[in-house]
């Protein structure tokens, strides 16, 4: 994820702004297949669009972003928000709770980074 921040030139237009990131993981982008990575390696307008889907204009904590029922993301897109028990989904892919309390939007951050399970793809 961090090589598309760079690749598209989105990690500039982040610079300074208050911000929450679902990460997709490693696996994530493995199981997006080789095709579809290599296009967005190619195409920093299409990789900005995507990124765009995960980074949301404010910055949670984890438990905040529990109790909402929607967000909204830099692509003015709104996706659902919802828990099954502990876990905490968004748009379908499940939100991991990070292990360490730097990471988890505590006031004063600019940048919360929280790990999914899943690319949120366009519909």
């Amino acid at each position: 994820m961090l090589d598309l921040l760079e690749l598209s030139g989105l990690s500039d237009e982040l610079e300074g702004k208050q911000i929450t990131v679902l990460a997709p993981s490693e696996s994530a982008f493995r199981d997006l297949g080789v095709a579809d990575l290599g296009e967005l390696l190619t195409d920093p307008g299409r990789a900005k669009d995507l990124l765009r889907r995960h980074i949301l204009d404010e910055v949670y904590t984890y438990d905040e972003l529990a109790a909402l029922t929607e967000v909204t993301t830099m692509s003015g897109e709104t996706l659902p928000v919802s828990t099954n028990g502990d876990s905490v989904m968004v748009a379908g892919a499940t939100v991991t709770r990070p292990d360490a309390d730097a990471l988890n939007g505590e006031e004063g951050q600019e940048v919360a980074v929280f790990a999914i399970d899943q690319i949120l793809l366009p519909d």
